[in-house]
């Protein structure tokens, strides 16, 4: 079967067609045959357009070709390329042969193609940012938009003809050097900042993309370049701020935990002056529980973060400063800091620091008399959930047995029970003459990952402070 339809007409009747001119048309051959040749056609002004257009062009170059439309049996149309040629040359009336080739699918893509480039050419035209074509050989200009004239200061027609090296546009010609390189690597480039000279002489900052097209079958660049000269200008104003305040907060914590230690150095001097043992080991708590709070503002000062502290480190150094001033024969007493990797904010690291502060203290104090051995035991970690578990254990005589938490008179235990309920947490204590346990939960206000195993060390001393 041939592809294309085959038929012959004269004095607009059909004479013969094809099987493909049914199946295009779907008409059987006997509803065409001897039919008038206007039942193919949408309409007679259609219908005479084409014998007209036709029969000039048979009788000007001696055959025909014409797009029209056909209307099928079942109404639908169909796009037709419709070429004639007169079955004798010199006399139309013996009839003119014709094909027709269905061109429905072309015409339908060629309509979509359209679109796309009205769709393009609207892009292009309306972009706010600047849009622009040049050859990738020489960066020679095809054509620009409005937003590349706003931002140059350039007129179309000053640009379009002449290269970017011409205009000197590009104000280091590396730049370009790159983008085509990349372009040729890649095939495109996205968000490449360059610098460019605007008409009257000024340099803006452009963040640039790129793709390859091909116009006429010669390689060629898009080019959208949005100027981001006042962000970049901003962002540069925001970081010189930024610094500025980590400075200012870096100095603040550094000038408490100064102040701090001025006040626990005049505590010292004071309490050579204080003859009565039982006050001068009142003046060392204190000078223990400031230390605890200089300690978080050094961690602070110390950090990248002002908002936060890893509180494994400053748990670990915060025991072991207790345990070099308390302990005198480290073979007797040892401690053991196992501290997870989480961080802890400043209005939770103070209340933890002071608590550990005083269970350890207590236990270095009360829990080994009489060159009695044992170890204490600092632990704590971040739950899946958030949730912060701190325990402080030791193995030594444990606590009177008459001794209540929750009404005890010692300053140290109510200052665990008022911190505890300042982190809106619980606490357990459990005490025998095989030692005591604490056990402090409370939720914590900073989202926690833990990072790694932990740290654990035995019997490190520190004079930190």
């Amino acid at each position: 079967m041939a592809p294309i339809g085959i038929g012959v007409v004269r004095d607009r009747l059909l004479l013969t067609v094809n099987s493909r001119i049914c199946e295009m048309t779907g008409y059987t051959r006997e509803e065409l045959v001897g039919g008038n040749a206007l039942m193919l056609y949408p309409d007679p002004e259609e219908f005479e357009r084409v014998g007209r257009d036709k029969y000039r062009q048979i009788r000007e170059k001696g055959t025909g070709t014409i797009e029209t439309r056909w209307r099928k049996k079942d109404g639908s149309l169909i796009d037709i390329l419709l070429a004639s040629t007169p079955m004798h040359p010199s006399d139309l009336s013996k009839g003119v042969t014709f094909t027709a080739l269905d061109i429905t699918e072309r015409k339908r893509a060629e309509e979509k193609l359209r679109q796309s480039e009205a769709t393009f050419s609207s892009a292009f035209r309306t972009s706010p940012d600047s849009v622009n074509i040049n050859r990738l050989e020489d960066g020679l200009y095809l054509d620009v938009n409005e937003g590349f004239c706003t931002i140059t200061g350039y007129q179309p027609e000053e640009v379009i003809g002449r290269t970017s090296q011409e205009l000197g546009l590009w104000v280091n010609r590396g730049d370009r050097e790159r983008l085509v390189a990349e372009i040729n690597r890649c095939g495109y480039v996205t968000d490449l900042e360059a610098e460019f000279r605007k008409k009257d002489g000024s340099v803006l900052t452009g963040q640039l993309s790129a793709r390859v097209i091909e116009i006429e079958g010669e390689p060629c660049i898009v080019n959208i370049v949005r100027d981001v000269t006042e962000k970049r200008r901003v962002d540069e104003l925001m970081r010189a701020s930024l610094e500025e305040k980590t400075v200012l907060l870096q100095e603040i914590h550094h000038r408490v935990k100064n102040n701090l230690q001025i006040i626990s150095s005049l505590l010292e001097l004071q309490s050579g002056l204080i003859v009565d043992e039982q006050f001068r080991r009142y003046v060392l708590d204190s000078q223990n529980r400031i230390m605890a709070m200089a300690l978080v503002h050094e961690k602070l000062y110390q950090s990248e973060c002002f908002a936060a502290i890893d509180f494994g480190d400053y748990i670990d150094d915060l025991a072991h400063a207790l345990f070099a001033g308390y302990v005198k024969d480290s073979q007797l007493v040892q401690i053991r800091v196992d501290a997870g990797d989480f961080s802890l904010g400043i209005d939770e690291a103070i209340p933890c620091g002071l608590i550990v502060n005083e269970l350890v203290s207590n236990s270095l104090k009360h829990a080994f008399p009489s060159g009695r051995r044992g170890h204490i035991t600092v632990q704590s970690h971040a739950g899946a959930d958030g949730r912060i578990t701190l325990k402080v254990a030791d193995t030594g005589i444990g606590l009177p047995p008459l001794l209540d938490f929750d009404t005890t008179e010692t300053l140290g235990l109510q200052l665990v029970a008022m911190l505890v309920k300042q982190l809106k947490g619980t606490v357990e204590m459990n005490s025998g003459q095989s030692g005591t346990v604490f056990v402090i939960t409370f939720p914590g206000a900073l989202p926690q990952k833990v990072v790694g195993p932990g740290r654990t060390s035995w019997g490190r001393h520190s004079t930190r402070y």
